[in-house]
């Protein structure tokens, strides 16, 4: 699978069970010109999260192959891949040589993206991941020194959901195994 793909099957099922005539939850012919946008960034990869950024489409999830990595990709409003996010359009996060992986996003007043999931250590046990990420698509050195806050707790954590408050402060949350 792809980064979008996975989304747009999601989206796909709950079309076909409607009836054949155009409504309002066909795709949008206006992007990508049949409403759909495949991006091709490894062959086992899976979508997330999605936010807008302006009029950008933000896109997050996890690269499945190897040791898993959170990959963020942008789109334009026409349903392109946008080169000006880190040149080809998507970042790939490696946040630990033992894998890690999105949960969720959200986009910043200010244009920045905050993404949170999981992270794994040598001994497989996983802790809490926050990366953000300037508009460009590079990684933020003002958060955490280089973009990138791992949290470790007892046992088993990870984060599932990311918010900004009005002030701009990020809350996470998540799930605690222990033991």
């Amino acid at each position: 699978m792809n980064l979008v793909r996975t989304t747009l099957a999601v989206a796909m099922i709950v079309a076909s069970a409607l009836p054949a005539e155009a409504i309002p939850a066909d795709p949008d012919p206006t992007f990508s010109d049949d409403g759909r946008t495949v991006i091709e960034i490894a062959s086992a990869a899976e979508a997330d999260a999605v936010a807008m950024q302006g009029t950008n489409i933000v896109v997050g999830g996890t690269r499945e192959v190897g040791p898993w990595d959170m990959v963020i990709a942008r789109l334009t409003p026409r349903g392109a891949v946008d080169t000006t996010f880190s040149k080809d359009g998507s970042v790939s996060v490696k946040a630990s040589a033992y894998g890690d992986w999105l949960e969720d996003l959200v986009v910043a007043p200010d244009g920045k993206i905050v993404a949170a999931g999981g992270v794994f250590d040598e001994d497989r046990r996983s802790g809490v991941l926050v990366v953000r990420l300037k508009p460009n698509g590079a990684l933020d050195p003002t958060f955490g020194g280089d973009g990138i806050v791992i949290t470790t707790l007892p046992g088993t954590a990870y984060a599932a959901t990311v918010a900004l408050t009005p002030d701009g402060k990020i809350v996470v949350g998540g799930g605690l195994r222990r033991g």
